[in-house]
């Protein structure tokens, strides 16, 4: 398992230094695709198990607003546990405050969805885990994605005390290196001015409270749904510029007269004559292309429904002709045309030389003429094992070579191609299913066997791949 973690993933450039490890962009060597590597240094063995099994459980959790979790492995040669992580694609969200050019709307709007995707995550039994800008990533849509979700946050960082944390640093644009900045930080208001009066007091009472006491999640979504939905049209409070008009002078006064004057004249009468002969030409013109057009419509649909009319009768002439498979009655001698086969379980064959790949439990001579009239595809008799596991998804239909213990890879995340190489990789035959899920149309969802664990080689693990929403 170490060289496989060495000989695979390569790490490429730093990301962001941890208490004794890193997080490197890396790539995956085997599929060519980019991960990030969360490297760990391992004190003890005792440590290493205990982290490989929290990433384990992590890893059966799959939802977008979290990085899934693709591989685990332990480098002895470096003494680190890595976890692969799927990246998405963005940046972090501490480069981003960095750049102190987020909008008090756009800050609102990830907290939202981090608010829905702790609750989603705190469903399944994960909770605790960090919302600070150094574990959060902007993907390209800008929606929030958190990456280390499997251990446990620093009380101001986590639950709705952490998304109002962040929401503070995000308005002011303050490192996350700094102090926290408080409510009533001049960024901060600076940032908060820009929202109406109403929907202000209403997000400053909501984070006053969160930094006080601990609020439900459910709560404080509610709560930032309702500023949400709130009219667009009342987004800022905007004072009255005051015009004034310049005085204007007797001069001036007979100068606009003057020009207004052209305007004010009668029409000529001959223009008005003109006029209505054109509009009384009008109407003409439009009626007769109209009735040109309802013309064309109904000459065009009669042609239509005529060429249809003839094919359909050609089809039935070709249809009924004996030559060509038509229907014919039923003779004294059809069940007499194929004989019994001598212990009810042979494969039966139809006058096509067409063999079904369905393997039955054997049919009756009776049946097995019938189905050979009928020029159907008939079910064949036990006609082995073999071709049971065909109709099952199982492509890994042979042990590989070596029977020794091999460890689990995660294959949530991937691709059905991708997941059936990384299990035969892996020593293991592999099946899979296809089911509707939230996860993205072709990915891996779930798995049977547990990522990380110990298994024999040639062991068979079962995936299932997301056919999308439905």
């Amino acid at each position: 398992m170490e060289d496989r973690m060495e000989q695979r993933y390569l790490p490429e450039q730093p990301i962001l230094p941890l208490p004794g490890g890193m997080i490197y962009m890396g790539k995956d060597l085997s599929l060519n695709r980019k991960v990030i590597l969360y490297s760990l240094d391992s004190p003890n063995e005792s440590f290493t198990q205990t982290y490989t099994q929290l990433l384990g459980e992590a890893s059966q959790f799959t939802d977008n607003s979290f990085m899934h979790i693709l591989d685990i492995g332990f480098n002895r040669s470096s003494n680190r546990l890595i976890a692969v992580l799927k990246p998405c694609n963005g940046t972090l969200l501490l480069h981003e405050i960095a750049k102190q050019e987020m909008s008090a709307e756009e800050a609102i709007t990830i907290v939202y969805e981090l608010a829905r995707g702790m609750q989603k995550a705190m469903e399944e039994g994960i909770a605790g885990f960090s919302v600070g800008a150094d574990n959060v990533w902007l993907d390209f849509e800008r929606r929030p994605v958190v990456m280390n979700y499997w251990e446990q946050g620093a009380s101001a960082q986590r639950g709705t005390r952490g998304l109002s944390g962040l929401l503070l640093r995000m308005l002011s644009g303050s490192a996350a290196n700094s102090a926290q900045p408080e409510l009533d930080d001049p960024r901060v208001q600076a940032a908060l001015r820009t929202i109406p009066a109403e929907q202000r007091r209403r997000l400053a009472d909501l984070l006053r409270q969160t930094m006080n006491e601990d609020v439900p999640v459910k709560m404080f979504i509610a709560e930032l749904r309702g500023y949400m939905s709130a009219p667009k049209e009342a987004a800022r409070e905007i004072e009255p510029a005051v015009i004034v008009k310049p005085a204007i002078t007797a001069d001036a006064r007979r100068q606009k007269t003057l020009q207004e004057e052209p305007a004010r004249r009668p029409p000529v009468i001959e223009e008005e004559e003109d006029d209505e002969e054109d509009e009384e030409d009008e109407p003409r013109r439009i009626t007769v292309g109209g009735v040109m057009k309802k013309t064309l419509l109904i000459g065009g649909a009669i042609v239509v429904i005529g060429i249809c009319s003839v094919l359909i009768l050609m089809g039935l002439f070709e249809t009924l002709k004996p030559d060509k498979g038509g229907y014919l009655p039923p003779s004294s001698d059809a069940s007499q045309t194929t004989p019994p086969a001598a212990d009810g379980s042979g494969a039966a064959q139809n006058q096509n030389g067409g063999q079904s790949n369905n393997a039955g439990k054997g049919t009756d001579a009776g049946k097995q003429g019938n189905n050979a009239n009928k020029g159907g595809t008939n079910n064949a008799g036990n006609t082995g094992n073999a071709n049971n596991d065909a109709n099952n998804n199982d492509t890994g239909a042979a042990k590989p070579p070596n029977s020794g213990p091999v460890q689990v890879p995660s294959l949530i995340g991937m691709t059905q191609d991708e997941a059936g190489k990384a299990a035969v990789n892996a020593g293991l035959r592999f099946y899979f299913e296809i089911e509707p899920n939230d996860m993205e149309q072709g990915k891996v969802f779930k798995q049977d066997l547990q990522a990380g664990q110990t298994v024999d080689a040639g062991t068979k693990v079962t995936f299932w791949v997301s056919k999308g929403k439905q």
